[in-house]
């Protein structure tokens, strides 16, 4: 299947399988992008460090003052989620088990951890918990807008709702954040007090984490609608294609060797971010956790500003 991600389990949810060109994801798109175009996030200021708090004194209370920081995090991403965008509050039981569900599900190297409650994996009690609390949610969050929409029947619909409980990129995003700029601390003695201090900065941070450590393993597939040519960027013309008549018959050749590449009509194309994030002709020093980096981030720099530069 075009769509099917490897890494992804046997019962995926189908509103990650969309290709960047499918109707149906174009259509979803244009049904969420008001919500957060517009939603003051601000306000919710208050209830992150109310959040981030509770969880951190009941996790040190029950382990003799430590806590694991990704697990933390998580706890806090996915109570914030059920908060913000699902308008509800789960039991603490309820969401110990949710956490754990999610967990196996999005964190790569989790060990599987059994059934869960009425005997579903992972993905279904997730899924099930996300319509549950989706029915329940007042007029006016996120997941409502979803519920409401008439051109998606109701089996999509609740494959979006669950889709946004497993957006779990602020908890990876805060994680890998702390733990550079604890180990960067080493060496910049005021970093610590500079992201705690200047939020500018604090962004630079978490984009740079980003970047080093991306959540996502691949972007949504496209597919090629015509036979396209191009050049290819790996060729080397020192090396060489030293295969004989029976290796060019029966094996590829050295990518490396192929001055032009074709990309037939049909294929599957994936963008995978770790291998563009680490690529030297676009990043200096790309193993380094660097800020600074972001300084001229196209974000803020005037539209027409040069950006055929290293970052």
């Amino acid at each position: 299947e075009v769509n099917k991600m490897l890494w992804q389990p046997d019962s995926a949810n189908n509103a990650m399988l969309y290709s960047g060109d499918d109707d149906r994801w174009k259509h979803a798109r244009i049904s969420w992008s008001p919500f957060f175009m517009h939603k003051d996030f601000t306000v919710y200021d208050e209830k992150i460090d109310e959040v981030v708090s509770n969880h951190l004194e009941r996790i040190t209370k029950n382990r003799a003052g430590r806590v694991e920081l990704l697990e933390l995090m998580l706890y806090v991403t996915i109570d914030l989620l059920c908060q913000v965008l699902y308008g509800t509050v789960l039991p603490q039981d309820e969401l110990n088990v949710l956490v754990e569900a999610l967990a196996e599900f999005t964190v790569i190297a989790t060990s599987y951890r059994g059934k869960y409650p009425g005997g579903l994996d992972c993905h279904k009690y997730h899924s099930k918990v996300a319509k549950a609390i989706s029915d329940a949610a007042p007029d006016g969050v996120f997941c409502k807008i979803i519920l409401k929409d008439n051109d998606m029947d109701s089996s999509l619909k609740y494959e979006n709702c669950a889709f946004f409980l497993e957006a779990l990129t602020p908890a990876f995003a805060s994680f890998w954040t702390i733990c550079n700029v604890m180990l960067r601390s080493s060496v910049e003695k005021d970093i610590k007090k500079q992201c705690l201090n200047d939020p500018i900065y604090r962004e630079k941070c978490i984009k740079e984490s980003l970047r080093m450590y991306p959540p996502v393993p691949a972007l949504w597939p496209r597919c090629a609608t015509k036979t396209h040519t191009m050049d290819n960027p790996l060729f080397d013309p020192t090396i060489e294609d030293n295969r004989g008549i029976l290796g060019k018959l029966f094996s590829n050749p050295d990518i490396r060797t192929q001055e032009l590449l074709m990309i037939k009509k049909g294929t599957a194309i994936f963008v995978v971010p770790s291998c563009i994030h680490y690529d030297s002709r676009f990043w200096m020093n790309p193993e380094e956790f660097l800020p600074q980096r972001w300084d001229k981030d196209p974000k803020v720099i005037d539209k027409n500003a040069t950006t055929d530069r290293k970052a």
